[in-house]
């Protein structure tokens, strides 16, 4: 992660660390994430839709629209799918970002944004990549190593996408025909990574 090194005086730092309500209604503004999951059920699910639906932090931190006076500046999609460690795992993510029959693109499944009524694609899925994961090498010793893959800001919009207060957004995944996957139902995340401007209190 890149972040700028200021140096600021005492009295710059106390103000940014306390910040005060200004005349105009200015916001706060940091670095935050929206998220939600929905399980995408093996063989029978066409299309998945998100932030639709109200659940624990877990499964979601925001649902439908944004109250007052919230905004959030869209920077990137990113797609997670919770697929487990074990051989069928390649298969059914490969089904689950190409479609059964990828390499033709004829199940080719694909990402759209709708907000305020407006639709924002469809994209291919694949323009999605994931928030970070696990990532692995195995050697002829069956010796491995792992890590937490490093993203790259998913589908990149640049702030190019403002959610206002009050304005219902959702995201919609669809497959032209349900796969079926080796380990069963799975959780599929949409995440939208940007800033968030909030009321200073």
């Amino acid at each position: 992660m890149r972040h700028p090194v200021v140096a600021y005086s005492k009295a710059d730092l106390k103000a940014k660390a306390t910040p005060k309500p200004v005349a105009g209604g200015n916001l706060e503004a940091y670095g935050h994430n929206l998220y939600a999951h929905s399980l995408y059920v093996s063989a029978a699910t066409t299309q998945l839709e998100f932030f639709t639906v109200t659940g624990n932090r877990r499964i979601t931190n925001a649902v439908t629209s944004l109250p007052t006076p919230q905004y959030f500046m869209i920077y990137g999609f990113q797609v997670d799918y919770f697929v487990g460690p074990d051989p069928a795992a390649w298969t059914d993510l490969w089904n689950l970002m190409y479609g059964t029959a990828g390499t033709t693109l004829v199940g080719r499944p694909t990402f759209k944004f709708t907000y305020a009524d407006k639709d924002y694609g469809p994209w291919p899925l694949t323009a999605l990549h994931s928030t970070g994961g696990i990532t692995g090498q195995g050697t002829m010793n069956n010796l491995a190593y792992a890590n937490n893959y490093i993203p790259d800001g998913g589908f990149f919009q640049d702030g190019g996408l403002l959610l206002e207060p009050n304005q219902d957004f959702r995201a919609l995944i669809e497959w032209p025909a349900a796969v079926t996957l080796g380990r069963g139902d799975t959780q599929i995340g949409v995440t939208m990574n940007g800033t968030h401007y909030r009321k200073i209190t």
